[in-house]
């Protein structure tokens, strides 16, 4: 929404952003430093070894454990050959350029804007939370207790509530 919004002139009346990927540092340090730096061998490794990988990996985007229906949905577009070779195809396309692009239109927003940000997020630091409330003009910020990058997997009810509540305004 935020992409389509300020680059592509798409019109929106509000946005939510949660635990967005709007400002770099974008990515986790398993992201951007170890598999960028060793993607041939990455692409090579054995497939049950690197699925092991992706779910540690995605394990480390909530505060709480992640019950197994709900880990084999976010593994699944990840699954077997075509998988693997599409999550490393998406590592190595995502740039930071792409982010980058974002953050000398944010002060332009003249939309309400709420930002919501998980309190045990170890994918992105507050800091970017804190940011993004700074570049943008009378953005709100709203922590979510308990939950990490993936706020609305770790407290449906409270991520909800907040963009029930802006939406409706």
């Amino acid at each position: 929404m935020l992409r389509a919004h300020l680059v592509e002139g798409r019109a929106v009346g509000r946005i939510a952003l949660v635990d967005a990927v709007a400002l770099n540092p974008w990515n986790t340090t398993t992201t951007t430093m170890h598999i960028r730096a060793h993607l041939d061998a990455y692409r090579t490794m054995p497939m049950h070894i690197y699925e092991e990988i992706v779910k540690a990996h995605l394990c480390t985007a909530v505060h709480r454990p992640l019950d197994d229906e709900a880990l084999a949905a976010y593994v699944a577009p990840w699954h077997g050959e075509d998988g693997q070779a599409a999550y490393f195809r998406k590592i190595a396309q995502s740039t930071d350029d792409d982010v980058g692009a974002l953050e000398p239109l944010l002060p332009t927003l003249r939309v309400p804007v709420r930002i919501l940000w998980g309190e045990e997020d170890r994918w992105l630091d507050r800091s970017v939370a804190d940011r993004l409330r700074a570049l943008i003009p009378d953005a709100e910020l709203r922590l979510v207790p308990g939950a990490g990058h993936f706020s609305p997997e770790d407290a449906p009810t409270a991520v909800a509530r907040e963009l029930l509540e802006f939406f409706a305004a």
